[in-house]
């Protein structure tokens, strides 16, 4: 972000393409800590095994069923595991979420229609949008939280 074309890998970059291209991220995490205020529903509410209502337990409307905050993304590989409800436990099985939420949760009620394709990322791909969000990681952070 600041220049430096040797603090990342390259991968990284590659991920950060497909973070602002192909995978669209940017559209819901954007700004310096990737991150915005709205509340979207990413299709993890179904109404039979995923029932955690989200923002409509507040608003009492149909149309925020399953609609969560976004979070920022700033330091998100120290913050696993991962959604509202803890259901993925690495930033490899988030990526596959996204790549194809069908495959997940097939029966989705308001899913946001920018999920509504599979993305059809391939291995490597997926790999490099992991490797750019490790990469969001402040070094000076996660000394401090890293286990002895």
């Amino acid at each position: 972000m600041n220049d430096n074309e040797a603090a990342v890998s390259e991968s990284a970059k590659r991920g950060f393409a497909l973070f602002n291209g192909r995978a669209n991220c940017v559209q819901c995490h954007f700004g310096a800590n990737f991150n915005n205020s709205d509340f979207r529903n990413i299709g993890l509410f179904d109404g039979k095994t995923l029932t955690d209502s989200g923002r409509a337990a507040v608003t009492k409307q149909a149309g925020d069923l399953g609609k969560f905050k976004i979070g920022p993304l700033r330091n998100v590989a120290l913050t696993a595991p991962y959604m509202h409800n803890g259901m993925f436990k690495t930033l490899h099985e988030v990526v596959d979420y996204y790549d194809d939420p069908d495959k997940v949760v097939p029966d989705a009620i308001n899913r946001d229609p920018l999920l509504a394709k599979p993305l059809g990322l391939t291995a490597q791909e997926k790999q490099d949008l992991v490797s750019f969000l490790q990469s969001l990681t402040d070094n000076r952070f996660s000394r401090m939280t890293a286990k002895p």
